[in-house]
């Protein structure tokens, strides 16, 4: 997951370069979404019955490197969600600021009744 938006490169130029504060999210939420990345239009997150964004632990780096040390499992769709092409890291479970955002490298549809799931390890996450 490569893909930093402006809010934190501001917020990470700021703080580490100009010795501005920028305060740790207190919690981070994985969120699906249906467009990729290289879409020119927003990009507009996943929704439907049973959809909600998902808690994520990161571990600490190795390398410079972070990944998800836990399977993360967004439950049973309870409605169509469509076809998941791009995942997002935000500070909040609902609206709040999106950090980062990848595509998937293997999207998903996921129709209701189906489950999904980000297997452990397959979020990474570096700075270069």
């Amino acid at each position: 997951m490569t893909n930093m938006t402006a809010y934190l490169q501001e917020r990470l130029i700021n703080h580490v370069l100009r010795n501005l504060p920028y305060p740790t999210p207190k919690a981070l939420y994985l969120a699906l979404f249906a467009q990729s990345t290289q879409d020119k239009a927003e990009i507009t997150e996943v929704y439907g019955l049973g959809y909600k964004r998902q808690p994520l632990r990161l571990s600490a780096p190795i390398n410079g490197v972070v990944d998800n040390p836990d399977e993360i499992y967004f439950g049973i769709a309870e409605a169509y969600w469509g076809k998941v092409l791009a995942l997002g890291i935000f500070d909040a479970l609902l609206k709040g600021n999106l950090l980062l955002l990848a595509d998937m490298e293997h999207p998903q549809t996921v129709e209701e009744g189906s489950p999904f799931k980000v297997p452990r390890g397959e979020i990474t996450i570096s700075l270069v």
